[in-house]
């Protein structure tokens, strides 16, 4: 057996070696499980002998540390098996994840993509809208507060078959109920730095689509407008209203339409370009629309976040 520290000061997390070449082969168990029960017979099978392989207990359960203070979201527990891999010395590894542990070992890879080579999902907890009848979802209908001191963990081991309670017993029941929590939420927005970053880029997309669809379809587009062949503009520019502030022959370019589309999006109605055609007063409306729900959505979850 073999230890590292993660997350809090003075905890460590703990793992059992098979000898072997080649590549490492790393396993990571499932939610309320032990590396040891459920795959440590693994290394006995001749098709899989000879492969050095680690078989790690995540942060909560098995013979892991326990802290209190430790969130076991899924990025936690994927820093927690990199620190595993860290201390063993391991890289390019294939990592070999059920159930939760699925879940932990792609954000693993995705955030530590040095650490692993090929990534093996059984039974990975996938599903972004898990049912209530998932064991996840049903622990994590109960509160913290009511899971560990009200009776949902004794009821949880109740309703388990034999064989998750006899590895749930030895779990923490805080580490059981808060890896649920997480496993439900999932990565997405689970921070609100990425999240606004996200939102901000989706916002700015909006901004240059909208852009290019003014800039083609006034008027008639590009050329047609260089051509004169329409005198009616779909969009009225102040040079046009003031012909004194403008050059002769003055022409809106593509900048002045991304001025449009972002004027558009920030104050979510027209601001000194107005629209005179009944399309351009539609798609003006829909961008406005799209650029007033991502800020409300976005803002919305990462205020939650935060709270």
């Amino acid at each position: 057996m073999q230890q590292t520290e993660f997350g809090p000061a003075g905890a460590y997390i703990r793992w059992t070696e098979a000898a072997g070449d080649g590549p490492a082969r790393v396993h990571i168990h499932g939610l309320g499980a032990a590396s040891g029960p459920y795959t440590a017979h693994l290394s006995a099978d001749p098709r899989l002998a000879g492969r050095r392989t680690l078989f790690v207990d995540l942060p909560g359960f098995g013979i892991s540390d326990r802290p209190a203070d430790f969130g076991y979201s899924l990025e936690e527990h994927a820093a927690a098996v990199a620190a595993v891999l860290d201390a063993a010395g391991v890289r390019g590894a294939e990592v070999v994840g059920h159930s939760m542990g699925g879940a932990v070992a792609i954000v693993l890879a995705y955030r530590r993509p040095e650490l692993v080579e090929r990534l093996v999902l059984a039974e990975a907890n996938l599903d972004p809208d898990p049912p209530l009848t998932a064991d996840s979802s049903a622990i994590a209908t109960w509160t913290e507060e009511e899971f560990v001191d009200g009776g949902g963990f004794a009821a949880t081991l109740e309703r388990a078959g034999w064989r998750w309670a006899a590895t749930m017993r030895c779990a923490d029941p805080l580490a059981l109920h808060r890896s649920a929590t997480g496993l439900v939420r999932g990565t997405e927005g689970s921070a609100a730095g990425p999240l606004l970053l996200r939102g901000g880029a989706i916002w700015l997309i909006n901004v240059v689509i909208f852009a290019l669809a003014y800039w083609e379809l006034d008027r008639g587009g590009p050329a047609a407008r260089a051509a004169g062949e329409r005198d009616v503009p779909d969009f009225l520019f102040v040079q046009m209203q003031s012909p004194d502030l403008a050059p002769p022959h003055w022409e809106p370019v593509f900048f002045d339409y991304l001025y449009l589309s972002f004027t558009n999006s920030t104050a979510f109605s027209p601001t000194d370009v107005m629209p005179s055609s009944l399309w351009a007063k539609a798609l003006m409306m829909g961008q406005s629309a799209v650029s007033l729900l991502t800020v409300v959505l976005v803002v919305a979850r990462a205020v939650n976040i935060l709270g």
